[in-house]
């Protein structure tokens, strides 16, 4: 049975960037949740640690995904009681290919985005460092839902999770339409 937009709890995607989370921002959206992605505006208050600001924002969506949900995972769920988390995870080599390959395409970005890269990871940015940040990003997640199974879905899109897991995890009706897979990488 499809739940209706007031039962629904609210979703968080709180994968680390390059992890499929686009991927997972498209199938709720084709799951009819209201979406909101990156949104440069969100990462002052991010980094300001104004958690007031960021929940007025969540309050208006029914997923969120992206910047800067995975960094106030723990501050979201004790403001929105009953709401879902969604892990995306990846290989590592993987995750470090696609996000070479951003900076490469991109560039650093608005100042903002640079502000808000140091705030994440200091003030060296190599393979090392987000390597060993995506790794203490998801044992911290672990470990905080490690006793509410029912509040955390970890999804592996490379090894072929997709509309099963987050229909049985939402609730939601699933789409008749293949998964998605958004914002793949032009590799060199």
């Amino acid at each position: 049975m499809e739940q209706s937009k007031t039962t629904t709890p609210k979703i968080f995607g709180i994968g680390w960037p390059k992890t499929g989370i686009t991927t997972l921002g498209k199938a709720m959206q084709m799951m009819d949740q209201r979406y909101c992605g990156l949104q440069k505006e969100f990462l002052r208050p991010a980094i300001n640690g104004n958690v007031e600001a960021l929940a007025s924002i969540a309050g208006a969506f029914d997923f969120l995904g992206e910047w800067p949900w995975p960094l106030y995972f723990r501050e979201m769920d004790a403001r929105f009681p009953g709401a879902k988390f969604i892990l995306t995870v990846r290989n590592e080599d993987d995750l470090l290919r696609s996000y070479h390959n951003m900076l490469r395409k991109d560039g650093p970005g608005k100042p903002i985005m640079a502000e808000f890269r140091r705030f994440v990871y200091g003030p060296t940015i190599d393979a090392e460092t987000v390597k060993i940040r995506y790794r203490r990003h998801v044992a911290e997640v672990k470990e905080y839902f490690k006793d509410r199974p029912d509040d955390l879905l970890i999804v592996d899109w490379s090894t072929g999770d997709g509309w099963d897991e987050l229909e049985r995890f939402t609730g939601l009706a699933r789409p008749v339409v293949a998964f998605p897979h958004a914002n793949k990488g032009a590799y060199a």
